[in-house]
């Protein structure tokens, strides 16, 4: 967020060890997302987080079955996205249906105890992150999210990034709109709402708020995923998303 050679120095030394601990990639998606002199603070927060965090995933088995999918090649970040989810979907066993608690589990290699009830330990982090533990493919995630469906999705694109970045050893889980954020959250948008079954789920193509609503539940989803999903397809335009949310 500063002017080239403007940056605090101590800012720019807490960066650099950040950068040398954990590689650029990482560091940058974080900065990227929240900057200013606070930046620094506001990653060794999540960083914390995540080195206390009981919530370990293993994305071994999930990430060899992306590895047949080139999604580099592919023209949009969501393109790729979409066809990475739909092999783990398939390498895994669960082609078809929404993926309840136990299912999701399975593909994160996670208690699906973590999906029950609100969860009062959520810390108001900037972003929540994936942090690399070892040599293997297990990452210990610090979410923000307080309730089951973010938490939800906040893990598939924990292992949405691990996919991307090839196990980067740190992932941050933010708002920008980078080539790995947007990888991130249509991935898992793909993996807990695919197009095709959505599509034939609501069976319109002027779907209404209730459409809308019934849907979310029935892929415990977010009523937003479902909006976005139908806007990335054209089903919906933009600016009608907003008006969906709010009649929802």
């Amino acid at each position: 967020g500063y002017d080239v050679d403007c940056a605090p120095d101590h800012l720019i030394e807490s960066l650099v060890k950040f950068v040398e601990q954990f590689g650029l990639s990482g560091v940058g998606e974080a900065i990227a997302a929240f900057q200013g002199e606070a930046s620094a603070k506001a990653l060794e927060e999540s960083i914390g987080v995540a080195k206390g965090s009981k919530v370990i995933c293993d994305f071994k088995e999930a990430a060899a079955a992306a590895r047949s999918v080139n999604f580099r090649l592919r023209a949009r970040v969501w393109e790729g996205a979409e066809e990475v989810a739909k092999e783990v979907r398939n390498s895994m066993g669960f082609p078809k249906g929404p993926l309840r608690n136990g299912l999701l589990a399975e593909i994160l290699n996670i208690s699906k105890n973590i999906f029950r009830g609100r969860d009062t330990s959520a810390t108001k982090l900037q972003y929540g992150i994936r942090l690399q533990r070892g040599e293997g493919e297990k990452s210990a995630i610090a979410l923000r999210s307080r309730w089951p469906q973010s938490r939800r999705f906040e893990l598939c694109r924990s292992l949405g990034d691990a996919i991307w970045s090839n196990f980067d050893a740190l992932g941050p889980m933010t708002t920008s709109k980078t080539g790995r954020q947007k990888f991130q959250r249509a991935f898992a948008q793909s993996l807990l709402c695919p197009w095709e079954e959505l599509q034939s789920y609501i069976n319109t193509s002027e779907p209404s708020e209730e459409d809308v609503t019934a849907a979310a539940k029935h892929f415990d989803v977010s009523e937003r995923v479902v909006q976005t999903v139908l806007v990335d397809k054209g089903i919906v335009e933009r600016q009608q998303l907003g008006h969906l949310a709010e009649a929802a």
